[in-house]
């Protein structure tokens, strides 16, 4: 029987950047790094890279039923994921005020 490897945290990220929405200043430079498919991956990329990773081996008929909303989150996580996400969303719109950001001005376009 076939396996395949499901990044969780990444699954679960994805669906929590839409929930942040409301709880992130400012709203509109979120939406439009939400919008844009490379500045969100810089942001998925940014968070994953500063919480730890979950994994699960997964039949392909059971992938089918995972949804976001269907792992846990702590309160805790999810405050430091609201964190993370607003540090990163200041990051991507003054990146050269963090130099531990991944990506420098030149590379956002």
């Amino acid at each position: 029987m076939e396996t395949i490897i499901i990044n969780l945290t990444l699954l679960k990220i994805s669906g929590e950047l839409e929930n942040l929405s409301a709880d992130i200043h400012p709203a509109d430079t979120y939406q439009e790094i939400l919008d844009s498919a490379e500045l969100r991956e810089k942001l998925l990329v940014y968070i994953l890279g500063r919480v730890p990773n979950r994994y699960a081996a997964l039949s392909p008929e059971k992938i089918i039923t995972i949804s976001p909303e269907s792992l846990y989150c702590s309160t805790l996580e999810r405050l430091e994921l609201a964190d993370l996400v607003q540090k990163g969303v200041e990051n991507l719109i003054k990146p050269e005020s963090n130099n531990s950001f991944p990506f420098n001005q030149r590379d956002i376009v």
